[in-house]
């Protein structure tokens, strides 16, 4: 399972939720499908993914907006290259590709911690250099 640990807090805390959030999506698909009979199928859950991935992206980018980020454009880039690769698992996975749970929770998870540690937290050293 995994956890947004000390290393991976923004020190933001809606955006921290929301991170949050994105770990608990990605560990329905780490559970075992044996042990997940009350959880949502998996269709679903990556549905529900890419659903708060739009939602979380639109907020965090409206956020850099708000405060004069200057990399928004590179950082909005790298946001749309994962809705990108988020909606080929989606489409891989629905047409019966060989693309199992555990691989697309590997990979958001990977994702996402190296887009926070690295990309995000760039905005946070920006937010702190400027007061």
């Amino acid at each position: 399972m995994i956890e947004l640990g000390p290393a991976l807090h923004t020190g933001y805390t809606e955006i921290d939720n929301q991170h949050q959030r994105l770990f608990d999506l990605f560990n329905q698909l780490k559970t075992p499908a044996s042990e997940r009979a009350e959880l949502l199928p998996t269709s679903q859950v990556l549905q529900q993914i890419s659903e708060y991935i739009d939602a979380h992206f639109s907020f965090e980018e409206q956020w850099m907006r708000e405060v004069g980020y200057p990399d928004y454009d590179a950082h909005q880039r790298e946001h749309a290259a994962f809705v990108e690769q988020n909606l080929q698992f989606l489409r891989e996975y629905h047409f019966g590709g060989s693309l199992t749970e555990e691989d697309i929770a590997r990979y958001l998870e990977r994702w996402l911690v190296q887009h926070i540690s690295g990309t995000d937290m760039k905005v946070v050293q920006y937010l702190q250099s400027s007061d």
